[in-house]
């Protein structure tokens, strides 16, 4: 949910304390991927039923600028994480691009 990085925080914590940030990355931008289909009208392929009304909720949430902007931004992290060029590491990153969300 948008502006509510208090919320999210611990569960973002804890998702790293399990998971590699470079999963983590990857689960954002295609969760980012979805929400971005399903706003634009289009369910993707292979989503359970009780999944399709989660992701229609989440992607009311924000708005279509919004998403491509937050998805871009993780591209742009991806890359930068691939080729060396990240100034901190992958998860404070990804913590930083969360908290502007």
């Amino acid at each position: 949910q948008p502006g509510n990085f208090s919320g999210m925080h611990p569960l973002f914590l804890s998702t790293l304390s399990t998971s590699a940030p470079e999963l983590v990355l990857f689960m954002l931008q295609r969760r980012l991927r979805e929400l971005i289909m399903v706003k634009d009208g289009v369910m993707p392929e292979g989503v359970a039923p009780w999944m399709q009304g989660k992701l229609t909720k989440q992607a009311g949430r924000f708005s279509m600028d919004g998403l491509i902007g937050v998805y871009r931004t993780l591209i742009d992290l991806d890359y930068k994480a691939k080729s060396g060029g990240l100034v901190l590491p992958l998860s404070m990153s990804l913590e930083n691009v969360l908290a502007d969300v």
